[in-house]
């Protein structure tokens, strides 16, 4: 089912988007054309990167995004840390805003707000954001603070492990 919305912008959801099966793709309005996102859900609760795009203005969503859905888990894949900060800053938010689409349609069944928060924690991460808490208290529309502390605590019930020195976005360097 193709969605036709507001723009795009960072946390936003996207301007179009298709989910066939375990695939989805979502695109945003750009100055350079239609920025597209394509991501399989390899598990109930962890989604991997296979295509990144822009398409011409003149073309439509919907005769890129049909074809692609069918192929999309076939496709290799990419490493979203590599392929964000291979875009330029205003692009990078849109590889959160694609993930918190596909968690705000997601089925997962969490035990405790923490474990959601771990879930989501991990995902983002893994996917290049940077400022977790801060996209939390967006979303959430809750203080930076309560964000963080709820990260803290997802951390002391072991629901959550502490990035450890070395680490940067879930990922040692």
């Amino acid at each position: 089912m193709a969605n036709k919305g507001a723009k795009g912008s960072p946390n936003r959801s996207p301007a179009f988007y298709d989910v066939l099966g375990r695939a989805t793709i979502t695109g945003w309005r750009t100055d350079l054309g239609l920025f597209l996102i394509g991501s399989s859900a390899v598990s109930q609760d962890w989604e991997e990167l296979h295509f990144l795009s822009y398409i011409s203005k003149k073309q439509k969503f919907s005769e890129i995004s049909k074809p692609l859905l069918k192929i999309i888990a076939a496709l290799p894949r990419l490493d979203p840390l590599l392929a964000r900060s291979a875009f330029k800053a205003q692009e990078q938010p849109l590889f959160t805003s694609h993930l918190l689409f596909i968690h705000s349609r997601a089925q997962v069944q969490s035990e405790s707000v923490r474990e959601d928060i771990a879930w989501r924690y991990k995902a983002l991460t893994y996917w290049g954001e940077p400022s977790v808490a801060k996209v939390f208290a967006e979303e959430f529309g809750i203080p930076i603070r309560t964000a963080h502390a709820r990260l803290r605590q997802a951390r002391e019930k072991g629901d959550l492990g502490s990035p450890g020195s070395g680490s940067r976005l879930g990922r040692i360097e």
